[in-house]
């Protein structure tokens, strides 16, 4: 199974300023790692924090997508965390009870990518 979803960039950091909007969506790990990147602006009007937000939120929402619930079946972001590895590698790591729809499918884990271009972060979480 796969999810794909794409985010406007600057929908997130319109959204970013409110610290309820990222502490919904991204546990503290996350916006720590978010807060780590540069807050220089970019040419579309936005930095790479908000760049980072978008692409985790994307992941977040390609994961749920390919596990095929949605956060209106009582799953939410924060069931997903996002990590790295020293590379800069995308892991997914879930909840009690997104790990056990995983299992259900028969699935071991979620490899996710994440990418971006212009005013645009896209991801896409297989399952394995």
């Amino acid at each position: 199974m796969v999810g794909i979803d794409i985010v406007k960039i600057s929908r997130i950091a319109e959204k970013f300023e409110n610290e309820k909007f990222l502490k919904r969506i991204l546990n503290d790990e996350e916006i720590a790692y978010a807060l780590s990147k540069s807050p220089i602006i970019t040419k579309f009007g936005f930095n790479s924090i908000a760049m980072t937000v978008a692409g985790l939120f994307a992941s977040k929402e390609a994961v749920l997508k390919a596990l095929g619930v949605g956060m209106t079946n009582g799953y939410a972001f924060k069931d997903i965390t996002i990590s790295h590895t020293k590379m800069g590698a995308p892991v997914v790591s879930l909840s009690d009870k997104l790990n056990k729809v995983l299992f259900k499918l028969n699935k071991e884990a979620i490899n996710v990518s994440i990418a971006h271009d212009g005013e645009y972060a896209t991801a896409i979480a297989i399952l394995n």
